[in-house]
């Protein structure tokens, strides 16, 4: 059962108990912070938990190698809550938790990331395959929909 519900289920039992464990065919890694909170990592895809005074959360840690991945942060210079998603993934309409959120990006693994505008991939787009540490122009705090490869 390598689904989000399981890394969600085993990222809440680390967080109520301090520890968690996954069967041994599973490649998972538990990464925990006191105060920070934790971040589950189950072949490639990860559940973070904020800890209490963490602010939003702490700077992911970075994917396996090979592994190609997109984190988006709300605050300049990768600061403030984020998400990270895999390459392959979109969202033509991003939620209102982060439409015209998106202030920082880091790029991991050769992945490229294209943000737009608006909903639907319109308006301004722009593609970027490294790290951004305050996004300029027309596209900080401005991003409706995204793309990754």
């Amino acid at each position: 059962m390598r689904t989000l519900t399981k890394l969600t289920a085993l990222a809440f039992a680390g967080f109520v108990l301090g520890t968690a464990s996954a069967s041994a065919d599973d490649n998972c890694k538990f990464h925990w912070v006191i105060g920070q909170g934790f971040t589950l990592i189950c072949d490639g895809n990860s559940v973070t938990i904020p800890g209490p005074g963490a602010g939003g959360g702490f700077p992911p840690p970075p994917p396996p190698p090979g592994v190609k991945k997109v984190c988006v942060y709300k605050g300049p210079h990768y600061t403030g809550q984020h998400v990270c998603v895999n390459a392959g993934m979109s969202d033509s309409h991003i939620n209102l938790a982060w439409n015209n959120q998106v202030t920082s990006l880091k790029v991991f693994g050769g992945a490229k990331i294209k943000l737009c505008q608006n909903f639907n991939y319109g308006g301004f787009c722009n593609t970027f395959w490294g790290n951004v540490p305050q996004l300029g122009g027309p596209l900080n705090n401005n991003a409706s929909s995204y793309q990754t490869w």
